[in-house]
């Protein structure tokens, strides 16, 4: 998130330094969901692991093997 912040930051002052309108800049909240990034970690865990998130029963199976 601090990179986000810094980048949005760096920009907002080269827009300032250029003199340009600093109206149209979506504030870093309207860029950043939590839900998404979430859903998206998980969605690369399960990726990482070999488990289809359509496939609940093939993710049980590999589960119940591991044990």
């Amino acid at each position: 998130m601090k990179r986000k912040f810094g980048a949005a930051y760096q920009e907002l002052v080269n827009r300032e330094c250029q003199g340009l309108p600093l109206e149209d800049q979506l504030a870093i909240e309207h860029q950043f969901d939590p839900a998404i990034h979430s859903n998206q970690l998980v969605r690369e865990s399960m990726a990482e692991q070999g488990i289809d998130p359509l496939d609940g029963q093939g993710a049980r199976q590999k589960l119940m093997g591991m044990f």
